[in-house]
């Protein structure tokens, strides 16, 4: 899945699978879930997008790098994770 504005591609999430919860209004993921913004790669095994909020959450182990090649920081990990920000597409964080 792929969020763009405009013509440019600001996240893509792939998953082994997906499904789309119309009455929670959410995309749900399931399955070695991986998203990439800017620099920035989450990976979980599950995680949902709430598109009207324009939110993520993670209910469950994850783990995020931030940075790509020699710049690239392993964030710290955990067992739930609520993203909201939005971050400039050349920013490194």
């Amino acid at each position: 899945m792929q969020l763009r504005d405009q013509e440019t591609v600001v996240v893509q999430i792939t998953a082994g699978s997906a499904s789309l919860k119309v009455r929670n209004r959410e995309v749900q993921f399931k399955g070695n879930v991986r998203l990439i913004a800017s620099r920035n790669t989450l990976e979980a095994e599950a995680m949902s997008f709430h598109p009207e909020s324009g939110t993520i959450r993670v209910e469950g182990d994850y783990s995020l790098q931030r940075g790509k090649g020699k710049d690239s920081q392993l964030a710290p990990s955990g067992n739930e994770l609520y993203v909201d920000r939005e971050y400039p597409a050349d920013s490194p964080a």
